[in-house]
């Protein structure tokens, strides 16, 4: 790993109720979980249709599985994220 090379990279964001969030890595990275901090499920769309989604149970964290390039690169949009309720989501990036 070279001295400007980033090993992870977390995100706090606060989610609006029922708003539908793209989510864009800030770098290039290999995998990512998400955490939900908000008070009940958290989708976690993979298309932008709101057809293909996994689940995430409040203080959960999940893996999202990365995109058919082998990584999460800026400025794509990796995901989308949606709750019912607003609040907090942690993002852990990772190379």
């Amino acid at each position: 790993m070279g001295a400007n090379a980033q090993a992870f990279r977390i995100q706090r964001l606060t989610l609006g109720a029922g708003v539908f969030t793209p989510i864009r890595p800030p770098a290039v990275f290999a995998s990512v979980s998400v955490g939900n901090g908000t008070a009940d499920d958290l989708q976690v769309h993979t298309n932008e249709d709101q057809t293909e989604f996994l689940n995430i149970a409040p203080d959960f964290e999940r893996a999202v599985p990365v995109n058919t390039l082998g990584a999460f690169a800026f400025p794509e949009i990796a995901f989308w994220l949606k709750s019912p309720v607003g609040g907090t989501v942690v993002l852990v990036w990772t190379t």
